[in-house]
């Protein structure tokens, strides 16, 4: 060995004078030359061999840095570290033995894998409980029973290493008792102890106890530190996390190794102490997500719709759990995480119906979409994409939204209800304004019910989607029932019928017929102040229902184009009335000095304002 490390050494000198040397080469070299490149494919090759060299290196050398390392440690926990380096060169010379100095360096390495283990084996003796009790335990290296026995003999060990034992015992299952006697290593890519160890070590069972109570128990599911990467998520979505890693945790690492458990031990006395710890953390979790308050419709959307997929993942995994757990106590307790997902995911449905019916909002501006709209039918979206879910959910319950059909379609008439009901509500901040208010209160109710059925009545564009994790699967349902088609289309008929009396109505009111033959005149052509008057009346009364109309329409928008063309044909068509009206009555004077003012608005004229209506060209001052 003293032979190998000086040759490692100058190695190493060697390598660090030829990079020396390659970079000067560099630094003369042309780099617009042949040579120049080709240097730099040397370089790069060479380099390539000088970092595996240096990686062989350390494995050559590690026994001697061990041993360093190890006459300077006190018997304490860190040679764990110094354990999984000495595991891991191991494997690396068993697995490449053509090289020279391979069963040397095995000899060296082995000799310092057994100093390791006998200060490990101090260390574990100072930190076993006095009432446990280790002499001819250990003695028989080879005999699981022996940890049995060291287990088994302390309540109190038992408890303080619940996680960490299984953690053990899982090895060695792993490798089979028939491996037992032969000369073997094992260990994760990581390099954990615990996980790795030489089978056939004759202080096997010393350095086994060892891990269990001082390394394992410090990882003791440790979700919090160890298990759960911090994000800067929803407290609500963090406890969701939390609860779905915990379950996986529990399948994957504890439910793996019940086997082991009771192979080893011979019983799963202690069984409920393991599993009590990964329930607990259920609980916790499910707290946390219960207690959690969100704000706003869509957040809650987002909530409910994880809630639903955590409903889910739960129940499919919930009959393996219940095995793993067992009955007693710790069986009892499991049951009562069921009931309580159920209970937590069904109020995040009643949460969310509850956000959409306290909101306080009201219409405004251009008689757009209000938030609780786009915010019900992203709910909604959210819901549908778990419909599978949701329908166990509610199965055999009193949800308070049932109407005799399937619980989803409930749910969601329940969510559409609400959410037109508030959109009234809104609706009626436009009635102070008069004729005004009410022409944009109509077109608010309008655009509003077309913007549901546009995206709860229709196919989603493709690539449009909910939101993240949405999978796309909530935007290609489309609600076809009757009770929503009818709901939406009469919503929308009301709104337009309501715009259309309280602002084509009221211009078409001017254009009723005048009896001409009782007109009288003044002098001349110009009509008598009684008979001037009816047609000032509609004349004037037609230009300033047609102005005002123009100035409160001006800025509003109809979202959808077929009603937005179905007003302004009912407009033509009135124009087209004015116009029959216009010609006939406009060759009458009947203002001595105001005759072009009440005629301000020829056909030509209001038939570009009527067109111009819902649109930026139509836009009033």
């Amino acid at each position: 060995m003293p032979a190998l490390s000086a040759t490692t050494l100058a190695f190493d000198d060697s390598c660090s004078s030829l990079t020396a040397q390659l970079d000067t080469v560099h630094g003369l070299t042309d780099s617009s030359s042949s040579s120049h490149s080709k240097l730099i494919q040397r370089r790069s090759l060479l380099q390539t061999e000088i970092e595996t060299a240096h990686h062989l290196n350390k494995h050559f050398l590690k026994s001697r840095t061990l041993a360093k390392h190890l006459s300077s440690s006190p018997p304490n926990k860190d040679l764990l570290h110094l354990y999984s380096q000495c595991l891991l060169s191991l494997t690396f010379f068993k697995k490449n033995p053509h090289y020279q100095s391979s069963p040397k360096c095995l000899l060296e390495l082995k000799k310092v894998h057994s100093k390791i283990v006998e200060k490990l084996s101090t260390y574990l003796h100072l930190q076993i409980p006095k009432d446990v009790i280790l002499t001819d335990e250990t003695s028989k290296a080879r005999k699981r029973s022996s940890v049995t026995s060291a287990i088994n003999s302390s309540p109190k060990f038992k408890l303080h290493v619940e996680q960490g034992i299984v953690t053990l015992l899982r090895g060695l299952i792993k490798k089979g008792e028939q491996e037992v006697e032969q000369e073997n290593f094992w260990i994760t890519e990581e390099g954990q102890p615990g996980y790795g160890f030489i089978i056939d070590d004759n202080v096997m069972v010393e350095t086994g106890i060892w891990a269990v109570n001082v390394y394992a128990a410090s990882r003791r599911l440790d979700l919090s530190t160890s298990f759960f990467i911090p994000r800067q998520d929803p407290e609500w979505r963090e406890s969701i996390l939390e609860f779905i890693g915990v379950v996986n945790l529990f399948i994957v690492r504890v439910g793996k190794e019940k086997e082991a458990f009771k192979l080893v031990c011979g019983n799963v006395d202690g069984w409920d102490s393991i599993v009590s710890l990964p329930i607990s953390y259920m609980q916790k979790s499910l707290r946390r997500l219960r207690e959690g308050r969100v704000e706003g419709v869509r957040e809650k959307g987002s909530r409910c719709l994880s809630m639903l997929r955590l409903f889910s993942f739960f129940k499919e995994r919930e009959e393996g759990m219940r095995e793993l757990v067992g009955r007693g106590v710790q069986g009892s307790i499991f049951k009562g995480v069921g009931k309580e997902v159920e209970v937590v995911c069904m109020e995040g449905l009643k949460d969310v119906a509850e956000g959409i019916a306290s909101v306080e909002e009201v219409g405004e501006g251009d008689g757009g979409i209000c938030r609780v709209t786009s915010d019900t039918c992203y709910a909604v979206k959210c819901v549908k994409a778990e419909e599978k879910s949701l329908e166990e959910l509610c199965e055999g319950k009193n949800c308070g939204w049932d109407v005799g059909g399937k619980a989803g379609e409930d749910f969601v008439r329940h969510l559409v209800i609400l959410c037109i009901n508030r959109i009234v509500e809104a609706g009626k901040g436009y009635r102070d304004g008069g004729r005004k208010g009410e022409a944009r209160r109509e077109i608010f109710l309008l655009n509003n019910a077309c913007y549901l059925r546009k995206q709860l009545g229709e196919k989603a564009e493709e690539g449009k989607t909910i939101g993240e994790g949405s999978d796309e699967e909530a935007d290609e349902f489309v609600l076809e029932e009757d009770w929503f088609t009818d709901m939406l289309n009469q919503m929308m008929d009301k709104a337009y019928q309501g715009y259309v009396r309280n602002s084509l109505g009221v211009l078409r009111s001017y254009l009723t017929d005048v009896d001409t033959s009782k007109f009288k005149y003044q002098s001349g052509n110009l009509l008598s102040l009684d008979s001037g008057r009816q047609l000032k009346s509609r004349f004037g009364g037609f230009s300033d229902a047609l102005q005002e109309m123009h100035e409160y329409s001006g800025g509003l928008r109809i979202w959808s184009d077929p009603w937005r063309e179905k007003i302004q044909q009912d407009g033509v068509a009135v124009v087209e009335e004015y116009t029959v009206f216009f010609d006939k009555y406009s060759r009458y004077q009947f203002s001595k000095k105001k005759q072009e003012e009440y005629l301000r608005y020829p056909p030509m004229v209001a038939r570009s304002v009527i067109e111009g209506l819902f649109t930026e060209e139509g836009k009033g001052e």
